[in-house]
């Protein structure tokens, strides 16, 4: 561990799966101290609603933005960075947990102002974000159960796909295959 690295960690709760998260955590105390744990969605939807209990045993800050553009909370992420590079001398190192490659301009921005810069996402992350940070850690590999439900993008995979099985039993009847605006209009409550 790095004594001298202060780190930020910016979470895309949008992106990241919060069963990880404490791996998350852990990796990031071995390069250094944390200071800063603020996860960014929009927690009026109930996808998100994972994060709530593993925010409150972290003591990790919710950080709220609405759906009210694309990208909302993915925006307040990189602002807070910003804010934080040029407001906070105490911050010299962030952590963006993210598999977003539109991150790789904020790690750029980082690296510029001479602070640290690490991510941690899934294996399939762009290349230019992970060439953008000094360290990119896969998610994959921060357990030992390289299981696929580590990040998928705030579902639950398993209860859609539940939803998504007994949807398709009611409309497929004979047949093998339906339309998916079928699908999506079928009642299920």
């Amino acid at each position: 561990m790095d004594k001298n690295l202060n780190f930020a960690i910016l979470v895309d709760g949008e992106n990241a799966h919060p069963k990880k998260y404490d791996e998350v955590l852990n990796e990031v105390s071995s390069k250094g101290s944390i200071a800063i744990k603020w996860v960014y969605a929009n927690w009026t939807l109930p996808n998100h609603k994972g994060w709530k209990e593993i925010m409150l045993e972290t003591g990790s800050a919710p950080k709220q933005q609405f759906h009210i553009a694309k990208d909302a909370a993915d925006h307040a992420l990189i602002m807070d960075a910003i804010e934080l590079i040029c407001t906070n001398d105490r911050i010299n190192a962030f952590c963006i947990v993210s598999s977003d490659g539109g991150f790789a301009g904020l790690a750029h921005r980082i690296r510029e102002k001479g602070l640290h810069v690490m991510a941690i996402g899934r294996s399939n992350t762009p290349v230019h974000f992970r060439n953008a940070c000094h360290d990119f850690i896969y998610v994959e590999n921060l357990a030992q159960d390289n299981s696929e439900e580590s990040f998928n993008d705030g579902y639950e995979d398993s209860a859609l796909d539940e939803l998504l099985l007994k949807a398709f039993g009611q409309l497929c009847g004979d047949e093998s295959s339906v339309y998916l605006g079928d699908l999506g209009a079928i009642s299920l409550f």
